[in-house]
């Protein structure tokens, strides 16, 4: 079972290398599966141990994969062993470097879109989180599995993925080589990061590690957009509705906006400062997508709900997985016709499996017999490209466990009857 779970181990090292800059910095790499092991992996500099569960046969195909795992001890071998935190305060340092060249190595292996689907999937859970009461930077804990927790992990990625769009790539990779070459072998504190990023960008970076590191929550935008057609003036509201505390202050930072239409994409990106602001933005034509974010750079609750057509748009919009994902869940509960028929296009033909799978799932929730008609056909031999994917397989199968039906009944026999996984 080993060579599927770390058959990408050396692909990874080679990728940390040439995105951090800076060499493996141990003689030896080993990784160790053990059994009875209570956490995931532990990254021992230049062996890490991992939990057995982690092992796979081959039968698996792509419903599980170790690549996860494996890229985030390794990363740790670099953020946690050649340069760790002070102190367990610290600890989002080692844990959201660890969790972000994760995410990064997804997206140079399998494609950018597999960055962002992890950015995507990682931001659901933390603003899940609605009454934070802390930041990232934390002296208060009773015991150390405290820090151990969304804050230090996803949250860390995250404010790092933020530092990376504001940086740029190139600056960005520059001040995480200084910040490892500066303290190689010792201990660092959120300072020491803050310090070099600074030095190497010649700007302040005061307010974002306040809001970001040290402070609490993040931004709920309530986003409406409107269209004057004589002045052709695009016109985008944001009002900052989370909860304003002594302790959660306003947050300030930069919004890009995305208009596309016939005549092209056109970008502007926009500086949020104050409770409620309109922006005016020329554009050539009425847009057909109109994008809040387009890139995730923001961490940040976005509620923006366009017109039907515009959802539509966005759903058949294949060079942009998020939005896609968007436009579903803004389709979800709706059992129409029109809806149905979109479902079964993208869940049998779209270019990404996270999309294929996203509408099994609302199609399910439908309830309609036009949505069994829709799964029992994915299944069917001449069902599309998604049947091919044991990860849409798995989601067809599990939304007609959904139906209460004769024909779901039969399909899914014929599934465990003819299913290999």
């Amino acid at each position: 079972q080993a060579p599927g779970s770390f058959r990408h181990t050396k692909h990874m090292m080679q990728f940390f290398e040439r995105e951090i800059g800076v060499n493996y910095p141990w003689a030896k790499y080993g990784q160790a599966a053990v059994h009875d092991y209570h956490w995931g992996g532990m990254e021992n500099t230049s062996l890490t141990t991992l939990n057995f569960r982690t092992l796979f046969t081959a039968e698996t195909e792509n419903l599980f994969n170790s690549d996860s795992l494996v890229a985030h001890e390794l990363a740790h071998q670099w953020f946690g062993d050649m340069v760790t935190c002070k102190d367990w305060s610290q600890i989002w340092l080692n844990e959201g470097f660890a969790t972000y060249y994760d995410w990064l190595w997804q997206g140079d292996h399998g494609g950018t879109n597999e960055t962002l689907f992890a950015l995507h999937s990682a931001a659901k859970g933390i603003l899940a989180n609605a009454n934070e009461t802390r930041g990232m930077v934390w002296r208060k804990f009773g015991e150390p599995e405290e820090m151990f927790n969304y804050l230090a992990y996803p949250k860390g990625a995250w404010v790092l993925h933020m530092l990376r769009c504001q940086l740029g790539a190139d600056l960005y990779r520059r001040c995480v080589r200084t910040y490892l070459d500066r303290h190689a072998y010792g201990s660092v504190t959120t300072e020491d990061l803050k310090k070099v990023i600074e030095e190497q960008s010649g700007r302040s970076f005061d307010r974002f590690f306040d809001q970001w590191v040290h402070g609490i929550g993040a931004p709920t935008l309530d986003v409406t957009y409107a269209w004057d057609e004589k002045a052709r003036l695009a016109r985008v509201s944001v009002k900052q509705t989370q909860k304003v505390s002594d302790e959660a202050h306003l947050f300030q930072f930069p919004l890009k906006l995305r208009f596309k239409s016939k005549s092209g994409t056109t970008d502007h990106t926009v500086q949020v400062r104050d409770k409620e602001e309109d922006f005016y933005l020329p554009l050539k034509a009425a847009p057909e997508v109109v994008r809040v974010d387009p890139g995730l750079t923001l961490l940040a609750r976005i509620n923006f709900k366009p017109p039907t057509p515009m959802l539509l748009a966005q759903l058949a919009d294949k060079t942009d997985l998020i939005v896609q994902r968007l436009a579903l869940d803004s389709l979800a509960g709706r059992s129409d016709g029109e809806t149905i028929a979109k479902l079964k296009a993208a869940m049998n033909g779209d270019a990404h499996y996270a999309v294929r799978t996203r509408a099994a799932d609302l199609l399910k929730q439908a309830r309609t017999d036009e949505a069994l008609a829709a799964l029992r056909s994915s299944l069917a031999p001449t069902g599309g490209e998604g049947v091919r994917d044991a990860r849409v397989r798995n989601a067809v199968v599990s939304a007609l466990g959904g139906f209460y039906h004769d024909d779901a009944f039969a399909a899914l026999k014929h599934t465990l009857a003819t299913e290999k996984n």
